[in-house]
């Protein structure tokens, strides 16, 4: 019996307890709820606010940078553009000088062309040594005073070119077209002339052009030349002429 006392008491004093746990919630002030949330926010909105606020200066920084060096770009490919289009103005400025002057060029170079076919024979008698009648013939191109080129010719182991016969005479003509030095003056005495290898003019061949030679009021024409017909021609010494030179063939 005891025993069931206890179990009874037990029982009544659990179901006591169990009573006592029941909560009842009383209910709240009207406001206490928005006091709380209140709270809540004045804790919560500074730090969002900082990091808005960062945010916003970050990304304005970021946005101004950008603007930066895309205008620093767009002034740079400008500055290149302008760059470029000097450079292209310039190439095309050389090129069309180029192109004239190539242009040019190549019309001289036809011009010389067209001058030495047409001189061919005349070239080919120049500033080389000739074999004629056992005796060499060098016929220059350089044009030199008399004194000049009988320096030339002494240079060359040889003396300006002394005409003795008819057939002396037409290789000469036929190897020139020009005016040439040849061997006789008059600078010692005036009218008075002599070759240079001392042949005897009065008796020797002569080949003067008409009325040659006639002199000159104003100046001395001491120095003679063959022209291109074959004809002799007294020359001031100190004009300038291609010399035709002469020795013994070895």
């Amino acid at each position: 019996m005891e025993l069931l006392v206890d179990y009874e008491n037990i029982t009544a004093l659990q179901v006591e307890g169990d009573k006592g746990d029941e909560y009842q919630p009383e209910k709240l002030k009207p406001g206490l709820s928005f006091q709380r949330r209140d709270r809540a926010r004045r804790n919560v909105s500074p730090l969002i606010i900082y990091i808005l606020l960062g945010l916003c200066i970050l990304l304005s920084s970021l946005a101004l940078v950008m603007a930066l060096i895309q205008r620093a770009q767009t002034s740079e490919i400008k500055r290149s553009d302008a760059d470029f289009q000097m450079e292209l103005s310039q190439w095309k400025s050389n090129v069309t000088g180029t192109c004239e002057n190539a242009a040019s060029s190549l019309s001289e170079l036809q011009a010389e062309i067209s001058w030495l076919r047409a001189n061919a024979f005349f070239l080919h008698a120049f500033d080389q040594w000739r074999l004629f009648n056992h005796r060499l013939y060098f016929f220059s191109s350089n044009l030199e005073t008399w004194d000049e080129a009988l320096k030339f010719c002494a240079a060359m182991n040889s003396k300006f070119v002394v005409i003795n016969s008819n057939k002396e005479q037409d290789y000469i003509r036929g190897n020139t077209n020009v005016n040439n030095w040849i061997g006789l003056h008059d600078t010692a005495s005036e009218g008075t002339w002599r070759w240079v290898d001392g042949t005897d003019y009065e008796t020797n061949v002569k080949f003067w052009a008409d009325d040659q030679p006639n002199g000159h009021k104003d100046y001395d024409e001491d120095c003679a030349v063959v022209s291109k017909d074959g004809l002799w021609h007294d020359w001031p010494c100190s004009s300038k002429h291609p010399v035709i030179c002469e020795k013994p063939a070895q």
